[in-house]
């Protein structure tokens, strides 16, 4: 007999583990318009691979609910990035965005969680270069 995939999903952030009942993504293309006067056409310039956000409902279930939402909301509140295994994506660097907990008494020893992460890759700053005027006048002052 074949069994059905079970919807649940696992999951983990920052190494607390969680099951995941629906997720949700927003993918694709980060773009600026440029429009023309008297130009009907516009330009779009594509500007590299939009912030990837993620949307994560997902609870944890055990006899000591409040202990079990108590994990998750350490683990929420830990500067910095972080570590989310996403169940169809896999290991990520990411930043939680916002995070919620329910616990809901009508499913028993059940804590829910809402998530919103965005992939975080770093500070990452313009690099130093060259002082072009600084060089010029260094080899300006060298021919005299």
């Amino acid at each position: 007999m074949i069994r059905p995939a079970s919807p649940y999903r696992p999951a983990q952030w920052r190494n607390v583990p969680f099951e995941v009942w629906d997720m949700e993504g927003s993918f694709g293309r980060s773009t600026a318009l440029h429009e023309y006067p008297f130009r009907d056409p516009v330009w779009v310039e594509d500007l590299g691979r939009a912030t990837r956000k993620l949307g994560l409902r997902g609870y944890r279930c055990g006899d000591d609910v409040a202990t079990l939402e108590l994990e998750m909301i350490e683990a929420a509140e830990t500067e910095g990035r972080g570590l989310l295994v996403h169940p169809t994506l896999g290991a990520m660097t990411v930043s939680l965005v916002d995070f919620r907990s329910l616990i809901r008494h009508d499913l028993g020893r059940v804590v829910e969680f809402h998530f919103l992460f965005v992939e975080d890759g770093g500070a990452t700053f313009p690099r130093g270069g060259l002082d072009g005027i600084a060089r010029m006048d260094g080899l300006a002052d060298a021919l005299t």
